[in-house]
């Protein structure tokens, strides 16, 4: 399967947290060691199957991430974050 960079780098902020936080409504009652380990399997996979490079996904992420904080809003991230602390253990 091919990955449309495009669509990658301009994907909306509040769609990437939305997902984000489902996927981590259903990782909520695993143990904190597979929880972990579960998600970088995940990732890898993924990126195995796009043909992408780890580093470079890894990397839009970051830049998302980032993006929300340097504007001094945390608006779409920030309840992942608050639902991380509360309700991940």
């Amino acid at each position: 399967m091919k990955l449309n960079h495009d669509l990658l780098n301009n994907a909306k902020r509040k769609d990437v947290s939305k997902a984000s936080f489902q996927i981590l409504t259903k990782l909520q009652n695993e143990p904190s060691h597979i929880q972990a380990a579960a998600t970088c399997c995940v990732f890898l996979l993924l990126c195995e199957n796009f043909g992408q490079e780890p580093a470079d996904i890894f990397r839009m992420s970051q830049n998302a991430l980032a993006y929300d904080k340097d504007q001094g809003s945390e608006e779409h991230f920030g309840a992942v974050r608050d639902y991380l602390k509360g309700e991940l253990k």
